[in-house]
């Protein structure tokens, strides 16, 4: 099912509006920012990582029955960790240029969830052999869909969303899959995914509306953290405007592994980044009261 498409070279698209305390981020992954991974019961031991489909079925291939799933994850880092999430919706779309079939959907057949993934994973090394560990609690029912060739939008997801904010290392993204796998027969469900980079008018995307505790203030403010350069090559610098200036700092790869650990004693601190490898790392910092703020830097 691999496509090779010309990816865009674009990072974390976010609209917000501000309304008194309300924020609203639509958060539109890119190839950038996002990863996906295809795994098939006929072809058990090979993966399909960043396939432009998000798909989950159970259908026939030359007569015999197989059955699919997906795993993906959308990077949540724009959000500040102390944030409440008052509603998260997940909209996703199907488009007849990948998937010239008549799935978008079975109506009427079995549906299709999203498990929270509970492990780190890779999605050049997921089989259907490999597959990541999920929680069954929090599962978000996604079908059936009304009909055929069918967009599936206001997906409410609050409750994962809450919880990968408020603690991003957490985030391993979710398993699309069937409800009730091989008991319904040719019941599937196709939509574009990140990597749709021809059509992105039809790539999914999450608008996720918060707010914050009374009495406090946006995480991502309070206090200031600004890193630069970003992107970076060799070594980034970390300002503060934390009046404790002893604080740890630990980045993250986008898998939820951790990278790199220090200690810093001033408002100013440089890291050497230079034996990284090429992508996308979250950096935490966390003072002495626990407070905690996230950013997202690039090593190219």
């Amino acid at each position: 099912m691999k496509r090779n498409l010309t990816l865009l070279a674009v990072m974390l698209v976010t609209v917000i509006c501000v309304s008194g305390q309300s924020i609203t981020d639509t958060i539109k992954p890119t190839p950038a920012t996002s990863k996906y991974v295809f795994v098939y019961d006929l072809t058990p031991s090979v993966g399909d990582p960043n396939n432009v489909m998000i798909s989950a079925g159970y259908n026939t291939v030359g007569g015999v029955f197989a059955q699919s799933r997906t795993y993906m994850y959308y990077d949540l880092s724009s959000i500040p960790t102390n944030a409440i999430v008052t509603s998260a919706y997940l909209n996703l779309f199907f488009d007849s240029l990948i998937s010239p079939t008549t799935y978008s959907g079975s109506p009427g057949q079995n549906g299709t969830k999203l498990s929270m993934v509970n492990q780190a994973w890779n999605p050049d090394s997921v089989t259907w052999n490999i597959q990541p560990t999920i929680s069954n609690a929090n599962e978000v029912i996604v079908g059936p869909t009304a009909g055929i060739r069918t967009n599936i939008t206001n997906i409410y997801v609050d409750t994962p969303v809450q919880m990968w904010v408020a603690n991003p290392t957490s985030n391993y993204g979710w398993r699309f899959w069937q409800i009730s796998e091989y008991t319904v027969q040719q019941s599937q469900e196709d939509f574009a995914s990140s990597f749709d980079t021809l059509r992105p008018d039809k790539m999914p995307y999450l608008v996720v509306t918060y707010t914050f505790p009374s009495g406090t203030k946006n995480l991502s403010t309070t206090p200031s953290i600004s890193i630069f350069p970003n992107p970076a090559t060799d070594q980034i610098t970390v300002l503060s405007s934390a009046s404790d200036m002893n604080y740890d700092i630990t980045l993250f790869d986008m898998i939820g592994n951790k990278v790199l650990s220090k200690n810093s004693s001033g408002l100013n601190t440089r890291i050497d980044i230079s034996s990284l490898s090429k992508g996308i790392y979250m950096l935490q910092t966390t003072d002495a009261t626990g407070q905690t703020v996230s950013r997202k830097i690039v090593k190219e």
